[in-house]
């Protein structure tokens, strides 16, 4: 992408990275975009983002500006990620928590994280910057997911012992020759630790503040949830790697373009 925006001489590229760059097996609370990074994060998904965001940040230059947006928990309409596994647990008896569901948790609904990708394509003080976004709530993953469930008509979140929790999650990556899947250790270390995002560079750099506020994205996901026809239907659903024919099938557009 790099490459291809030098040679059609784009100024900007904003990536789309994520807040799990840092992912490790602790709490996470008023964390900046600068602190140590003392271990591999977490997770292929994690690693390869920074990665990612690492090669495009040293790319950065005044010809060519480069923004990395780091949204937290990405939830709302047409969220084909998180949404199916959250389903299937509600309608099995409700959100698995994996502890107690005390730790504070930085969600980012899709409509604030693309609003932040919009101002950073502009904003003067973006390039080069890595940049947190979330919903700017304070608040524990008991009570987010206890919102959610109200709106979805799901039992109350479980609870559960966060410390048994995780190390049963990673004997099932061990046993699956570390295959990740959507309740893998990385998806059970994320729900379970606490993770409260500081957002004051996205505030001060991007004039950040969020479009949406939480009783209209809960109204929001609701319906949405409804039109794919219900918890059970949607729990069905999830969003699929590319093959290799629909990689060729878009290599062959980029061409034609």
């Amino acid at each position: 992408v790099i490459a291809a925006a030098r040679a059609a001489g784009v100024s900007r590229v904003v990536m789309l990275s994520c807040a799990d760059v840092h992912l490790q097996n602790r709490d996470r609370v008023h964390v900046r975009e600068d602190i140590p990074q003392a271990k591999a994060s977490l997770g292929a998904w994690a690693r390869t983002k920074l990665l990612a965001e690492e090669m495009a940040l040293q790319a950065s230059s005044a010809a060519l500006e480069v923004t990395a947006i780091r949204p937290g928990y990405l939830w709302g309409r047409g969220d084909f990620t998180n949404l199916p596994t959250l389903c299937r647990e509600g309608v099995a008896g409700g959100i698995r928590l994996f502890g107690s569901g005390a730790g504070l948790f930085s969600a980012a609904h899709m409509d604030n994280v693309v609003h932040a990708l919009r101002l950073a394509a502009a904003a003067p003080k973006a390039p080069g910057q890595a940049i947190f976004v979330s919903d700017g709530e304070y608040e524990t993953a008991r009570e987010f997911f206890t919102s959610m469930s109200q709106a979805l008509q799901f039992p109350a979140p479980r609870p559960g012992i966060g410390a048994l929790s995780r190390s049963l999650a990673r004997l099932g990556d061990a046993l699956n020759m570390g295959k990740e899947d959507d309740l893998g250790y990385a998806a059970v270390v994320r729900r379970s630790r606490a993770c409260l995002l500081d957002i004051q560079r996205a505030i001060n750099d991007l004039n950040y503040s969020p479009i949406i506020t939480r009783a209209e994205a809960l109204s929001d996901l609701a319906a949405f949830v409804q039109e794919q026809g219900g918890p059970a239907s949607l729990a069905q659903r999830s969003r699929q790697v590319a093959g290799t024919a629909e990689v060729e099938a878009f290599k062959r557009l980029l061409v034609s373009e």
